[in-house]
């Protein structure tokens, strides 16, 4: 009897069990449906509130377009921006957007580079997201290299728990076998880095973040640009505000040697005789427009001063600063992407 007992209790459990399970995911599906009605209508409405706003805006979209190209062609530039707004995205799409930005053209080939200044607050790193495609509100088009071959530097990189070889060869680390130890220490020397490092080998594990200096990491930052094997645009936002200017010009004098084209956001005056071309940002003062207004032009001819030949850094041989302040060597320069 009390075995049937037992059994018996077991049984109402068991069935209790079930009803109870059962209701419960009728429970659970009827909110989830619910939930997914309401929220597909709310997508409905945030789509159609969004085609009307574009509709009435000025242009067909409110979004900046990305367009990649392998190569450029015969007479086409490395970079271009045409007619690029920035606005500054708001969470309601039914009120009108703030524009940062608006009418902006660039057109860089090779050998060009472009410096964005301006004072805090005007957009320098808002026009440089939108060249690298991070930033997409607004309108325009922008045209530029493929995403492997073009790399950002910030002004605090990331540094990795890991090798010293896979920091360097960072975000290509799937080639830090087919690299050989003397590329990697050539970089290293070309951008001063070795005398810091020649106490570590390159497989040693280290918080590199804590060991390097804020300008020691933005060179190592940089000498992963140079390492990338297809590098085409250099993206710098304040990529040398830590360095001295005898080493700000030793990196800038190899990414003006090895980069096809590169762009930078930078505040100190020194860094311009660096660049090409130049991004003058300010402050709108109508009431009317975008809340900052810009220019675009040329750096002044004659503004490039190589450093002295007898402060170039020796690889193999002369310096490889020597090499590009003399034009007749500059052919021998070793292109480190080139492995």
């Amino acid at each position: 009897n009390y075995f049937r007992m037992v059994t018996g209790i077991q049984s109402k459990v068991g069935v209790l069990g079930i009803t109870m399970g059962l209701s419960l995911f009728q429970e659970v599906r009827a909110w989830t449906m619910c939930n997914l009605i309401e929220s597909s209508e709310r997508f409905q409405e945030r789509d159609e509130s969004r085609r009307q706003y574009s509709t009435e805006g000025k242009d067909s979209h409110e979004f900046i377009l990305i367009h990649e190209h392998e190569l450029p062609g015969q007479g086409e530039p490395e970079l271009e921006l045409r007619d690029v707004a920035v606005t500054i995205p708001v969470q309601n799409v039914s009120k009108p957007q703030r524009t940062l930005l608006e009418g902006v053209c660039i057109r860089l080939s090779k050998g060009e580079s472009m410096l964005i200044v301006g004072g805090t607050g005007v957009g320098k790193s808002a026009l440089l997201l939108s060249i690298q495609g991070l930033w997409y509100s607004g309108r325009g088009h922008v045209h530029r290299c493929p995403n492997n071959s073009m790399f950002c530097v910030p002004q605090r990189p990331y540094m990795f728990r890991a090798s010293l070889r896979d920091n360097l060869m960072y975000p290509e680390i799937w080639r830090s076998d087919t690299v050989p130890d003397s590329k990697l220490t050539e970089v290293l020397e070309a951008v001063n880095l070795q005398p810091a490092l020649r106490h570590y080998s390159l497989d040693e594990v280290q918080p590199w973040n804590t060991i390097l200096s804020l300008g020691q990491q933005q060179r190592l930052a940089i000498a992963r640009g140079l390492l990338m094997k297809n590098v085409r645009l250099l993206l710098l936002d304040e990529a040398t505000s830590a360095l001295d200017m005898k080493n700000e010009q030793r990196v800038y004098t190899l990414l003006r040697e090895h980069v096809p084209c590169y762009v930078s956001v930078g505040h100190r005056p020194s860094v311009r005789e660096y660049h090409t071309h130049i991004v003058t940002l300010d402050f709108n003062e109508e009431l009317n427009g975008p809340e900052t207004q810009h220019s675009f032009q040329p750096v002044s001819e004659g503004a490039w001063q190589p450093v002295p030949e007898d402060e170039g850094t020796s690889i193999d041989g002369p310096g490889i600063l020597e090499k590009a302040a003399n034009p007749s060597a500059s052919e021998q320069v070793p292109a480190f992407w080139s492995v």
